[in-house]
This record gives C-alpha cells, structure tokens and sequence, in this order.
C-alpha cells in the first residue's frame, strides 16, 4: 500500500511538472478605440494606470488607419487609460485620456480623443526632483475658464506623469492653470497658479505655455480647479 502511494505521489509531481499555465480566461479585456491623426504620428504610447495603486503598465502601439485595438487580460481594477501620439523622434504631439472600471470583471470599451491640439503645457519638479523621486503617478492639470459664457467653469485633465506635457484641446478663450503632482490618489505636489491665458481662435495656431514648475506642497496642497 504504502509503496502504490509513493508512485502515486511521483506521476502527480512528474505531470505537474508537464503542465502548461494558461491565461485566466476570466479576466476583462479592454476595447479601445481612437481617433489620432497619424499623418504626423507614427506610434501611440499606452499608459494604464491603476487609480487606486498608482502602478503604471505601458503598451507601444503602431499608428495607422485601423485605430481600434484589445488589451488582453486586464487586471479587475479601476484604470485611467492614457495615450500619447508620438512622432518617429519620440517628441509627443497630442495627449488623451479615458477611465474604464473593470472591477465588475467585464470588457470595456475605452476611447481617446485627440482632437486638433490647441494648448500645449508642461512640468517639471523643482530641485531636480523627478516622478519616481515624488512617487508621483499622475499630474493633475487644473483648469478654470474666465472668459464669458465659460466663467467659473472648472476642469480636471489627468495624465500620466511621465508624459512630462498636456497637448490638447480645452474650450473657451480665457483660462487659468494650475497642475497637481499626485501619488496613489492624494496631491503631494503643485505648481503656481498662471495668470489669465487667452488661448488662440479654435483652429488657430497652437498655444503654448511653456513649463510650469511643481514643488513639494505639505499641508497646503491644492484640492483642485474649483479652490482657485
């Protein structure tokens, strides 16, 4: 008896050892759509962030007139999918962003919109900081409309933080900026407010805003647009 449990023991380790790990098939896929102009482009970069951990997963993906790709097998979390068109040098020409809740553990659909860029900010940290140095996941880019008809009006773009740069399209004429370093959630870092910007005529020239500076902000941190 004892000797038929022995071999018993030693074919289950000798086909455990055979044994092929698959893919869970349970897990979501994510169906994304976009809609970049790839005359210019000629890859878009995919960051999924996970909100609620702050990790990072990148995707390379070729620009071309077929813009509707699946991302296999995604973790059943909380993401915000942010995409970034790349030119042959690497130089980042417009930047979208879209959340997807897979927590359910069902596919998603995600879309980025690169419409044709009209502002163009970036960041940087001040002492030579850095996004790994911060643990700083997500720049929060804060805008507040001032001009008439848009007056008071206040939204939130966020992007990954390696980005380095917000290429987009935000309405209205007259806007106030301000940008928030975030680690896991919570703003850590920010930047001054800029004065009044009046943007160029919608499909106009691009406008640009140069390099706003984030620094270590405590107990003062910003909590967003609407606290201008």
């Amino acid at each position: 008896m004892v000797a038929a449990m022995i071999k018993l023991v030693m074919a289950l380790v000798a086909l455990g050892g055979c044994m092929r790990i698959y893919a869970d098939p349970e897990l979501p896929d994510i169906e994304l759509a976009m809609n970049a102009d790839c005359e210019s482009g000629s890859e878009i970069l995919i960051n999924l962030v996970a909100v609620d951990e702050g990790t990072v997963t990148p995707h390379v993906l070729p620009c071309s007139d077929e813009q509707l790709f699946t991302l296999e097998d995604v973790a059943r979390k909380l993401f915000r999918v942010d995409g970034a068109v790349l030119d042959a040098d690497g130089n980042i020409l417009a930047t979208a962003s879209s959340e997807v809740d897979l927590r359910n553990g069902f596919d998603e659909e995600a879309y980025l919109y690169f419409d044709s860029p009209r502002l163009r900010v970036g960041w940087d940290f001040d002492m030579g900081a850095t996004c790994a140095s911060l643990e700083i996941d997500t720049v929060a880019v804060d805008f507040r409309y001032q001009d008439e008809g848009f007056g008071g009006y206040a939204v939130t773009q966020e992007l990954s933080c390696d980005f380095g740069v917000y290429i987009g399209y935000p309405f209205g004429q007259m806007v106030t900026i301000q940008m928030r370093g975030i680690s896991r959630r919570t703003t850590v870092a920010a930047s001054p407010r800029t004065p009044d910007i009046s943007l160029a005529e919608f499909g106009a020239e691009l406008t640009d805003v140069g390099t706003l500076t984030l620094a270590p902000c405590g107990t003062n941190c910003p909590s967003g647009p609407q606290s201008f």
